[in-house]
């Protein structure tokens, strides 16, 4: 059976209607395409790629831990502590003011605030420099930053194959 075109409307109004239901599924196919998942090991793999998981504790936990590298969980939990190595040497000021910074942009976060140059740094006596990295985005605030680990700071050997500091990771929310 055929429907006349007066009871649909014209040709072009046909047309439209097509580009419009076309424009609807691309759209649902779209929506679908999703970041990586926040919290999946993989998305924080990327951001840590030259650093070794040495730990994992609840934050308020003493930074006390082994120097022998863990195994990545399957996800990162919101309010536990990551703490990572890195390997000598390391550029500590291109880490905490562009390295970082970039590697997060690259997982969808725009909103972080941290060091713009070595003058925002902390210069400490043993280790250093410091730093705090804050980040705001995708649902979820959290931190990267670095603090002197005294077990890599006490012993030559250590301090020879590895960075003095501890890099911390901890997703707030």
């Amino acid at each position: 059976m055929q429907i006349p075109l007066r009871v649909l409307g014209t040709r072009k109004t046909l047309i439209r209607l097509a580009t419009v239901v076309l424009l609807l599924m691309l759209a649902g196919c779209l929506s679908r395409v999703r970041r990586p998942d926040f919290l999946a090991s993989e998305t924080w793999e990327m951001v840590f790629e030259g650093f070794v998981l040495v730990d994992e504790a609840a934050e308020e936990a003493s930074h006390d831990h082994n120097i022998v590298t863990i195994q990545w969980p399957d996800n990162l939990e919101v309010g536990k502590m990551y703490i990572f190595h890195h390997e000598e040497p390391v550029d500590k000021v291109a880490m905490a003011t562009s390295m970082f910074p970039d590697r997060l942009r690259r997982i969808g976060i725009e909103e972080i605030d941290g060091p713009r140059n070595a003058e925002y740094l902390i210069f400490s006596y043993i280790g250093g420099p410091l730093f705090k990295i804050q980040f705001d985005g995708l649902g979820h605030k959290g931190r990267i930053y670095s603090t002197v680990d005294p077990k890599i700071s006490a012993d030559d050997q250590l301090g020879k194959k590895w960075s003095t500091e501890d890099y911390i990771l901890i997703i707030d929310s």
